[in-house]
């Protein structure tokens, strides 16, 4: 893939788009080679060491076999590093003598703004077999297309699979692996599924109506999959990591870890997936936290120690010549220690410059654009709660607040709650 960016990048446009956020890198090896900031050392890194753990992991390698397949959420504020830190940690235990990881990258595999929560199976199974076959790994075919029979036999699904995709609508043996086939290539299971045509609707009705058949075959399917990957030493075990569910409709993540948590604990494999913030407090209010086993990824608290690593997630991008350290301080120091607001300002003084650089004046006006936009989406009740200064409890307002990055959170000995620091010159 042709790489348009030479880092630290000197050209100011090349600079403004590379510190948008929703600049990726977790997707693209070089990119993450290349912009990765370890923040280990500035916030707790405690949270993997106990997933490895929980994993059955000791340094790592995989050495024990919990009695249960490990149900993870993962959460912390948007823009606090998660799927970063996600994709970083998938690397790292993916290998021999740990796991054979499966990462899946929801934004950029579906359509997720029309993703539902039955089609996380398809989603599931069409990257484990992408996974398996990029990888070289053996397996039964007929286990998982015995999967998809049931859809493909509906008559409406078979006539659009002929249609669409060219499938040969007689061979009934074959064509529920050719399902697979055709979902499991880049790219067709966001341009041919998750919409709303005929094929998805048709299998959303049936796992909707009856999971638990899926379910049963999936696990089935799963045992003899990791008996192949065993042998053929890819791995210890399998494990499945979904990244960006919180960018999903509401209604997609609290079917599966609030009102029907057995679409995903009834899988008999181990699954790391990111929540929202407020969902994650929503989990454990509900009791539902008995059902998963939950981390969570601190904001980095501004000071001495973290400064200079911080303004690194900068500097990796961004020559030091086209941003004054002073001005740089000052936005470090104004983005709370969240690296999404850091990177989202700095994007936008590259907009507002008028000159070769952002410079503080320029920073200053960024600063107070941010907060006036950022005041303007509270509400009445909001304003009254940020005034009370009273953040600590789990009540729908505070998760509000807390998803919206109005209130930042940090972690550690002396776990917090603060208003965002672009918003504090509203309620002093």
């Amino acid at each position: 893939m042709y790489n348009p960016y030479n880092f630290p990048e000197k050209d100011l446009f090349r600079a403004m788009e590379i510190t948008e956020p929703q600049f990726k890198i977790q997707s693209n090896i070089k990119l993450f080679e290349n912009l990765w900031v370890d923040f280990s050392s500035v916030r707790s890194n405690n949270h993997f060491k106990q997933m490895k753990k929980r994993l059955g992991m000791v340094n790592n390698e995989l050495k024990y076999s919990p009695n249960t397949y490990s149900k993870i959420i993962y959460s912390g504020h948007r823009g606090s590093g998660k799927s970063v830190e996600l994709k970083r940690f998938s690397n790292e235990i993916n290998n021999n003598n740990a796991f054979f990881s499966v990462f899946i990258d929801l934004e950029t595999e579906t359509n997720i703004e029309q993703l539902s929560a039955e089609d996380i199976y398809v989603v599931l199974i069409t990257m484990l077999i992408r996974n398996l076959e990029e990888h070289g790994v053996g397996f039964n075919k007929d286990d998982l297309g015995d999967i998809a029979n049931e859809w493909v036999s509906e008559k409406a699904v078979e006539k659009e699979l002929q249609s669409s995709f060219g499938l040969e609508a007689d061979l009934k043996v074959k064509l529920g692996w050719n399902f697979w086939k055709v979902f499991s290539a880049e790219g067709n299971l966001k341009s041919g599924f998750s919409r709303d045509n005929t094929i998805t609707n048709t299998i959303r009705r049936i796992v909707k109506s009856n999971p638990k058949p899926l379910i049963e075959k999936f696990n089935a399917a799963l045992v003899n999959i990791r008996t192949k990957i065993k042998e053929e030493g890819k791995g210890r075990d399998l494990i499945f990591f979904i990244d960006g569910l919180e960018k999903a409709n509401r209604k997609v993540y609290e079917e599966l870890f609030i009102r029907d948590v057995q679409m995903i604990t009834g899988l008999q494999v181990n699954i790391i997936t990111t929540v929202p913030i407020d969902t994650y407090y929503e989990i454990i209010e509900q009791g539902n936290r008995f059902y998963f086993k939950d981390f969570y990824l601190p904001m980095i608290r501004i000071n001495e120690e973290s400064k200079p690593i911080i303004k690194n997630l900068i500097y990796k991008r961004v020559d030091k010549s086209l941003i004054d350290i002073e001005a740089l301080d000052k936005l470090v120091e104004m983005s709370g220690g969240c690296p999404r607001i850091l990177l989202k300002m700095v994007s936008r003084g590259f907009l507002e410059t008028e000159e070769d650089k952002i410079t503080l004046e320029v920073t200053k006006r960024v600063i107070q654009k941010e907060g006036n936009e950022r005041y303007r989406t509270l509400t009445n009740e909001h304003k009254t709660l940020i005034r009370s200064n009273n953040f600590d409890d789990a009540d729908i307002l505070v998760r509000e607040l807390l998803q919206s990055l109005t209130v930042l959170e940090y972690n550690g000995n002396n776990p917090e709650r603060k208003l965002n620091p672009v918003l504090e010159r509203f309620f002093t």
